[in-house]
């Protein structure tokens, strides 16, 4: 008896288990008593898809604006062909949709809408992707603002290996006074896709921004993003940020700047060893006066991060008075030693087309350096001013490639290691160079560029080192020495320093130098370049080609030169 019960039991298992499984993937009815995602009676088969292994589908149905009551987990959802009357699928304040399989697969030749909602009390809705799941295609995730002062808002987050693929995600900025933005996150290894992200700026004094975050060893992968200046006062503009070790691999970033005068610009930030990877980033300018110089968008790296081989283009600002989009390396004033790089980026400052607008630019603060980077300044227009690269504080300038060209201009002015100055790889174009009293060291690339702009500085000096040549074609200014210690220092211009060939070194070309000329520890030198000194007593002594006043003859004055030449001509 008891054998035939257990087989009656067995019996009847066989034919509840498929039921049971199938119960739990279910198709939202054409016509469900409510818009409540936790209802049975509104799918078909009557039960609830809530569990990792459900899937929930959507088709033709006379109620598509729906949301969660509960904590709700899924496999997958599917949009059917039929779904054409777009469906918005909200997570209720406080409470999360999970997709943790296979995850969003939409057939319906529609967009479909997902919203994180918030309610006054701080409570904010969440829809998480784990595991491998797939934000699928043709959907736009809508991450709600705060709607109570000092938490954060909505938040669609993507873990383990998950990715948004081709969705499209919208985060909403502040709109009252200490109300933050909505998020959306990436975490372990999970990846942007190819998704199109839109940060958008606070909207009132004191908000903050959408932004989307990228956290662990995440990607942006091929995604675009698009940080959206504030359109208030003191408002923080949209943001993409990168911290630990993220990358923003192949993606497109646009800062754009602010749109009211006080706001602040849309930026990009790296932090930790994250990496900009192989990214385009570009930062607008802005259309009304910045605070902190931020006004436009920007792209910002701090503590080890680096550029790596991104391509990163500061546009002008397009109103007077206006800042232009900018590119920093650390921040100032800062009481830290940030030492992020520039890598192998290539970094673009181009000037503005507006009177009195500013250029775009690239600063080195704290300890950060240039590294392998190639540095262009481009000229303004129409009283617009240049491009400009700063090396400010303790930088360095690497072997970096510099080029400035019209008012576009490379300033270590405010270096504060004078007189050690900066060193970089290599100067070339026809824009300017101000020193201040620092000291310019080019050549650490051991390239050969021409130079026909300004170098320019009270009390600032040049050094050339490196194999390279360097050709200065132009009139130059600075008053500081000038120092061959290696390769060809090329004059075809003019200089007005008292000028010291060294050990390794080689003074060359046809142009002017308007001070002493030293030969010291060997250095070379060709005959056709001519020493102006200052007149002596109303003496200006002539030398035989291939002559140079050595240093131990303070009154040999030479007019024509060689460094080739050991001592003075007895015509002194």
């Amino acid at each position: 008896m008891n054998t035939l019960v257990v087989a009656a039991i067995r019996c009847s298992l066989m034919f509840l288990v498929p039921a049971v499984a199938y119960a739990g993937s279910a198709q939202w009815d054409l016509n469900p008593t409510s818009g409540d995602w936790n209802t049975a009676a509104n799918w078909t088969p009557n039960g609830i898809p809530n569990g990792p292994a459900d899937i929930a589908t959507f088709g033709l149905s006379h109620t598509t604006d729906l949301s969660i009551s509960a904590d709700t987990e899924v496999n997958g959802i599917i949009f059917t062909s039929a779904a054409t009357n777009p469906y918005t699928i909200t997570a209720s304040p406080g409470l999360t949709l999970t997709i943790s399989g296979v995850g969003i697969t939409n057939n319906s030749g529609v967009t479909q809408n997902f919203v994180t909602a918030v309610e006054g009390t701080g409570s904010r809705g969440q829809i998480i992707f784990r595991n491998s799941a797939s934000a699928g295609s043709s959907g736009i995730f809508t991450n709600k603002a705060s709607a109570a002062q000092f938490v954060v808002g909505g938040q669609t987050a993507f873990y383990n290996t998950s990715t948004a693929a081709n969705g499209t995600f919208v985060n909403q900025g502040g709109s009252f006074s200490g109300s933050y933005g909505g998020r959306t996150t990436f975490h372990d290894s999970s990846s942007a896709g190819n998704g199109n992200f839109t940060n958008r700026g606070g909207t009132a004094f004191n908000t903050g921004s959408g932004s989307t975050d990228f956290l662990d060893s995440s990607t942006a992968a091929n995604g675009t993003f698009i940080n959206e200046g504030s359109a208030a006062n003191f408002a923080d503009g949209g943001s993409a940020i990168f911290v630990d070790s993220s990358t923003a691999a192949n993606g497109t970033f646009i800062n754009n700047g602010a749109t009211i005068s006080g706001g602040f610009g849309g930026f990009t930030l790296f932090e930790d060893n994250s990496t900009a990877g192989n990214g385009i980033f570009i930062n607008n300018g802005g259309a009304a006066g910045g605070v902190f110089a931020l006004g436009g968008g920007n792209t910002i790296f701090l503590k080890t991060s680096t550029a790596g081989n991104g391509t990163f283009i500061n546009n002008p600002a397009t109103a007077s008075g206006a800042e232009g989009g900018v590119t920093e390396f650390g921040i100032f004033p800062s009481a830290h030693n940030d030492s992020p790089s520039a890598g192998n980026g290539t970094f673009i400052n181009n000037g503005a087309t507006v009177s009195g607008a500013a250029g775009g630019k690239t600063v080195f603060y704290e300890t950060s350096t240039a590294d392998a980077a190639t540095l262009i300044a481009n000229g303004g227009t129409n009283g617009g001013l240049g491009g400009t690269v700063f090396f400010e504080e303790k930088s360095t300038g690497g072997t970096a490639r510099v080029e400035v060209f019209g008012n576009g201009s490379l300033d270590i002015s405010n270096h504060f290691l004078s007189p050690l100055g900066v060193t970089v790889g290599s100067i070339e174009g026809d824009g300017n160079a101000f020193l201040g009293s620092n000291n310019l060291k080019v050549g650490s690339n051991d390239l050969s560029t021409t130079f026909s702009g300004v170098i320019q500085g009270m009390g600032g000096s040049l050094t050339k080192i490196g194999t390279g040549t360097l050709d200065l074609t132009g009139a130059n200014t600075y008053t500081g020495n000038t120092n061959v210690n290696r390769g060809v220092l090329q004059v075809n211009g003019s200089i007005t320093s008292n000028t010291f060939v060294r050990g390794g070194g080689m003074l060359a070309g046809t142009g002017t130098v308007y001070g002493n000329l030293v030969n010291n520890n060997g250095g070379k030198g060709e005959p056709r370049a001519r020493a102006r000194p200052p007149r002596r007593a109303n003496r200006r002594p002539q030398l035989h080609a291939g002559a140079i006043c050595p240093s131990h003859d303070p009154d040999c004055r030479c007019e024509r030169w060689s460094i080739q030449c050991s001592e003075c001509s007895r015509d002194c």
